[in-house]
């Protein structure tokens, strides 16, 4: 399900993530894990302490296990899109001492902030994969800092940004969504694009007559 609606997305012009990080993958029991020492709570030395007698525990106990996990997918401009999963099952240890699993369930989606998108990318997410909308979020970006610069040099390379791109320097002006805009050619800005980064907009390029 998850390579569909990404692939939908990417179809509309939703910027691919180049970078997972490995803490958004979830548990991995398998793989050893550093432990800190448990800090002591009482004295130095062991010692025992009386407790009231308690009831038996039942004869059937069960147990709720779970896992999440979490990476960021695209960008619709600076607005990322995270793609989520998350998982739960009840195990219940039967006479054999052994535990199975009695009920599980399981929800992919995605969340992101619908506001913040354009309108085809909001529309390819709401069509394909259920949403967990965000309020607005300001841009990440650091805008005012650009604005106030003397020399801005902004480059970009790669076929996967070449819809950004043509989004940025032709596209309606929508700095929220697309940051880069306050910083388009100019006397004190300079772009340095590859021609992979460039592919939309020589799409339709002419040679300029001599």
């Amino acid at each position: 399900m998850a390579r569909a609606w990404i692939e939908a997305l990417l179809a509309a012009g939703v910027t691919p993530a180049t970078f997972v990080p490995d803490a958004s993958l979830g548990r991995f029991d398998q793989e050893p894990t550093e432990r800190a020492a448990a800090d002591v709570l009482e004295d130095a030395e062991l010692t025992t302490h009386a407790v009231a007698d308690a009831a038996a525990p039942p004869a059937t106990v069960a147990f709720l296990d779970g896992i999440q996990q979490w990476r960021v997918v695209g960008y619709d401009g600076v607005v990322p899109i995270v793609r989520a999963y998350v998982a739960a099952a009840v195990r219940r240890r039967g006479a054999d001492r052994r535990l199975r699993t009695t009920i599980e369930d399981a929800r992919e989606f995605a969340v992101a902030p619908l506001s913040s998108l354009g309108r085809e990318q909001r529309a390819a997410l709401e069509a394909h994969v259920d949403v967990v909308d965000l309020p607005d979020l300001p841009p990440s970006q650091p805008g005012p800092v650009l604005e106030a610069a003397r020399h801005v040099v902004v480059v970009v390379t790669g076929a996967e940004k070449a819809r950004t791109v043509a989004a940025v320097l032709s596209g309606r002006e929508d700095p929220q969504r697309l940051p880069a805009q306050l910083v388009r050619p100019s006397s004190r800005v300079r772009w340095l694009i590859d021609r992979a980064a460039a592919g939309d907009l020589l799409r339709d390029a002419r040679p300029v007559s001599q």
